[in-house]
């Protein structure tokens, strides 16, 4: 399958995954453009769904919460497999 090898964007010229995060819910436009992050892989799909994988990792926060018997427990914002999911279904 060509869209597997080296350069598949040579057979389909959108063949790329792109992540875009704004600062808030909403995309501004001209001087009210709130992009804080646009980051676009290319490569071979398997190459471009691991690094927007470990890409995107660097960009979920996470939470300390304190539990019921004293100790502290670190969330992630998302399940890992929510996002994860989202991005190869993206690339599907």
């Amino acid at each position: 399958m060509p869209v597997l090898g080296k350069h598949p964007t040579d057979v389909v010229p959108g063949a790329v995954i792109r992540f875009l995060r704004y600062d808030g819910v909403d995309s501004g436009t001209g001087a009210a453009l709130n992009l804080v992050q646009d980051r676009t892989f290319e490569g071979p799909l398997p190459t471009q769904v691991r690094s927007a994988i470990d890409f995107i990792e660097t960009q979920i926060r996470r939470f300390d919460f304190l539990q019921k018997d004293g100790t502290f427990s670190n969330l992630p914002e998302y399940p890992k497999e929510a996002w994860e999911e989202a991005v190869i279904n993206a690339a599907v």
